[in-house]
């Protein structure tokens, strides 16, 4: 059986070396994601349920200011976690 090889382009030699490289900057950039955002679906899922808690208190009670102003800075929070994903 005959080996056949391809020809040698420019390029092909630092294959290796380039996929190697990328392999280490995606394990680098995998690390500062997480370190610098956090978990950013469990934040978001999170602030959801406050959100939801508030709601739900505030359709079982009388009107409050408090309770309106709790609500508007839920929402604000869900909206700041929600922008990472832009």
């Amino acid at each position: 059986m005959t080996k056949v090889r391809a020809p040698k382009e420019k390029g092909v030699e630092n294959f290796g070396a380039v996929c190697s490289k990328l392999c280490a900057l995606k394990e680098c950039l995998k690390h500062w994601n997480k370190n610098v955002f956090g978990d950013v679906h469990s934040k978001v899922e999170k602030v959801r349920l406050l959100l939801a808690q508030v709601q739900l208190s505030n359709s079982q009670m009388p009107y409050t200011t408090e309770g309106f102003e709790e609500e508007i800075k839920a929402k604000q929070n869900l909206v700041k976690n929600l922008k990472i994903f832009k």
